[in-house]
């Protein structure tokens, strides 16, 4: 059988387990060189095998990933505790995919456990991770799905146990027990929740995420939905203040208004700095910016984060896809110098007949 034929053969066979696990026969998966991700779509993108050295492992992987976040997942969930920042979101993700992992071995689909540990396994082999008990910062988004697993007593192969355990004496202190685990696993909400602990310990910067961000997200929403009502009923807003309407009428009669700029403007109403004749600035009526809290700042250097191999193999990455955009990198360079060296000084003084435009 020609390969051609072999991969039309998979990729129908990618479709019909897209529908069998996500119980939804809309899905179809679309290969491609360039996929993307398709908000409230049908279609779901995935990478176009390699002709030569296919990695069938790598698309069962994406395609069971996909299937149990379409059936067991909830995307408003997801949104009202998803961090802010980049490394906190590969920790979430993990978590989400930890609870896919464990439903799917409970329910003996053995085969979509092994096909995460597939994936778990390439990711640690490239961080170079495998049998290391060494703590990758990198790494935090596999060591909390790894120390979860263990914890809650699933099987790992031996060569990601260290990392496993190295993990697990990280955030141990901040996790419920196992039998606690296993009751919150059918309700997403309580699982996430239960783990916002662990989440911070790795990742401090989100030492102010919401304890239970879904009620206040619920909230909000209730909020919304009170003033919107209270504007059409009646125009006073939830602070008390007169509204447009009774505004017009209260200077029909007389009665004193407020001149104060509306809330959000009065920010905008006077330079920070301003520039004087001779080019140069002065600081204006307004205080310069400040930082507010350097209390959860993190100064680390690249070596810290990752070992030298590890940073060269990057690097040499990032040299071989910037390769080709060159000649960009270049005329951008040189339309910024060209920017930067054609500072105009303009001005005008009175009573001068004679001047130097530049």
């Amino acid at each position: 059988m020609k390969k051609e034929e072999q991969f039309k053969i998979f990729n129908q066979a990618t479709s019909a387990t897209l529908k069998v696990f996500s119980e939804d026969e809309t899905l179809e998966a679309h290969f491609t060189d360039t996929p993307i991700e398709r908000l409230n779509s049908p279609i779901l993108d995935f990478p176009t095998l390699d002709t030569k050295h296919p990695d069938y492992y790598y698309i069962r992987y994406l395609t069971d990933k996909n299937a149990l976040q379409k059936r067991w997942e909830d995307p408003q969930i997801n949104k009202a505790y998803k961090p802010s920042t980049s490394s906190a979101q590969s920790v979430f993700r993990s978590l989400n995919d930890t609870r896919l992992m464990v439903k799917a071995h409970k329910k003996y689909w053995r085969g979509i456990y092994n096909n995460f540990i597939y994936h778990y396994m390439k990711e640690a082999q490239d961080l170079g991770l495998l049998e290391n008990d060494q703590i990758n910062m990198l790494g935090r988004g596999l060591g909390i799905s790894l120390a979860l697993l263990d914890y809650m007593g699933y099987p790992l192969p031996p060569g990601l146990q260290a990392q496993a355990q190295a993990w697990l004496r990280q955030i141990q202190d901040e996790l419920p027990s196992q039998d606690e685990l296993e009751k919150i696993l059918d309700d997403q909400n309580l699982w996430l929740k239960n783990l916002q602990k662990a989440l911070r310990k790795l990742c401090p910067e989100e030492e102010d995420m919401k304890e239970n961000p879904q009620e206040e997200t619920h909230q909000k929403i209730e909020n919304k939905g009170a003033k919107e009502g209270n504007s059409e009923q009646n125009p006073v807003d939830l602070e008390g203040n007169p509204g447009e309407e009774e505004g017009k009428e209260g200077t029909k009669g007389g009665s004193e208004q407020s001149t104060e700029n509306p809330i959000g403007t009065e920010d905008f109403d006077a330079e920070v700095m301003q520039e004087k004749a001779d080019g140069t600035f002065i600081q204006g009526s307004k205080p310069a910016y400040h930082i507010y809290t350097d209390k959860y700042d993190l100064i680390a250097s690249a070596t810290d984060l990752a070992p030298l191999n590890e940073l060269e193999k990057l690097r040499q990455q990032l040299d071989e896809k910037t390769q080709n955009m060159q000649n960009v990198i270049n005329r951008l360079a040189n339309k910024l110098q060209r920017h930067l060296m054609t500072r105009q000084k303009r001005f005008w003084q009175f009573d001068l007949e004679d001047g130097i435009l530049d």
